[in-house]
């Protein structure tokens, strides 16, 4: 058994050994120092396995003296006894030289069991090294490859490089060449410049001559304008009063949407209205303009009862006008209404009456309406005329022109301030309902004020 061991691991390492020829040379290093210790161990095994073979074949010839002895002895046992007695003890002592020989044998055999799985361990090391070198050595390919593969893009690149460097060369004997040229345009070009700029100074001088001679003529340019609409103005009211005393409304001045001059029963003074035939047909007159926010409204009772602004802008008519045209004349009035999105919008009513400065000046009647927006001055009816001097609206607590800050028919300040604060944006919240606003869900509410505003009557047909 023990034979069939060793040489079984002989021919494991003879056969590695044989195959390690084809391996890396780490490896048949390894390979050949335990082929040599496995020889020897071999060889101190057949030596044990010959004295043991050699105690066995002694014992077995003891053995079979032993039984001759036994024979004899039955034959003659008293002779024999101290002969088989000295012979059992040797044998004993052979047995015993044995059984050392067999302990020996197997701590030898557990020895080499050992240094087998040692030698399988290192076999197992061995193949995974052999794996690492092939993938080494398949990684060593690789980057050879690719070496040689930017070796010959390096080579490609200089013989790039030796080009652009023999054209570089060529450029910069051109570049030289236009170096000398270019010096010798710089020359002229300086002398051009010299040139350039006497004839700028000269350009400059004709230039302060032009715009001096410009501004001269855009001053009497503005002079000949102004004197030309003053000249116009004049006509205008040469024209009003030579027919002021025929014209008491914009009716006698037919589709005219200029300032002319009327004579009101009832008014001292002949004074000018702004005429209107574009919104609504003809002869209408502007009894109040809210445009751009030039004129501040927010004024006491007397300046509403004369009226205040001019008819080319922003203006009131006047209450006691009102008073006056409206007294025994039944009139119309239209109001036209225009936001921040030019969208507009238009009422109109057609019994319009102003009352007395005794009565307050209040608005007795409007008549029935119609139009693209709301009635907003349902309320107003029958309502006096409110200034932050003098209140006279239907709220018992509120001064409804402090409120607004406005001036206005007021009942208990109500749904309509055309005469409120002129707001230079489009606001979407005016928070204190101070603004121009005409209130209609439709079109927009209190807190919103209008970007332009007119109202004007015109004569019941």
């Amino acid at each position: 058994m023990r034979s069939l061991i060793c040489v079984s691991v002989t021919f494991v390492l003879l056969f590695m050994g044989s195959s390690g020829q084809s391996r890396v040379k780490l490896t048949n290093d390894l390979n050949g120092t335990a082929s040599t210790k496995c020889q020897d161990m071999q060889s101190k095994f057949k030596q044990y396995q010959d004295v043991c073979k050699t105690i066995n074949e002694n014992r077995k010839l003891q053995i079979n003296i032993y039984e001759a002895l036994t024979r004899n002895l039955q034959l003659n046992n008293s002779h024999s006894q101290n002969t088989i007695i000295e012979h059992s003890k040797t044998i004993l002592s052979k047995s015993d030289l044995i059984h050392k020989c067999e302990l020996e044998s197997s701590n030898k055999e557990l020895k080499l069991c050992s240094l087998e799985k040692t030698l399988n361990s290192t076999q197992i090391q061995l193949s995974h090294s052999n794996e690492a070198i092939v993938n080494i050595t398949s990684l060593n390919r690789l980057l050879k490859s690719e070496l040689s593969d930017q070796k010959t893009k390096v080579e490609e690149q200089i013989l790039a490089i030796d080009e652009l460097t023999k054209l570089l060369n060529t450029e910069q004997i051109k570049v030289r060449k236009l170096n000398q040229v270019n010096g010798i345009q710089q020359a002229e070009l300086t002398d051009s410049r010299i040139r350039i700029g006497a004839l700028q100074a000269t350009a400059i001088q004709s230039t302060a001559t032009i715009e001096a001679l410009n501004q001269q003529i855009i001053e009497l340019k503005s002079q000949l304008d102004s004197r030309n609409e003053n000249i116009k103005n004049l006509n205008a009211i040469v024209e009003g009063y030579s027919s002021c005393c025929k014209a008491s409304s914009c009716v006698s001045f037919g589709a005219s949407n200029n300032v002319h001059v009327v004579k009101v029963d009832g008014v001292d003074e002949p004074f000018e209205v702004l005429c209107n035939s574009q919104l609504a047909g003809n002869g209408w007159t502007v009894i109040q303009r809210r445009i751009n926010g030039e004129l501040d409204f927010y004024r006491n009772w007397n300046d509403y009862k004369k009226g205040f602004g001019s008819p080319s802008g922003e203006f009131f008519i006047g209450l006691e006008r009102l008073y006056h045209m409206t007294k025994d004349t039944p009139h119309q009035l239209y109001i036209w209404l225009e936001d921040f999105n030019n969208i507009s919008k238009y009422a109109s009513f057609d019994d319009f009456k102003v009352a007395s400065e005794q009565q307050a000046y209040a608005l007795l009647s409007l008549g029935k309406h119609k139009g693209t927006t709301r009635n907003a001055m349902r309320v107003n009816t029958g309502q006096k005329f409110t200034t932050y001097d003098r209140d006279n609206d239907a709220d018992e607590i509120n001064n409804c022109a402090e409120r607004l800050h406005g001036a206005w028919w007021y009942d208990h300040c109500g749904f309509s301030n055309l005469n409120g604060v002129y707001k230079h944006a489009d606001l979407d919240v005016d928070p204190v309902n101070q603004g121009i606003f005409w209130v209609d869900e439709r079109f927009h509410d209190a807190d919103y004020s209008l970007k332009s505003v007119l109202m004007m009557i015109r004569p019941k047909d």
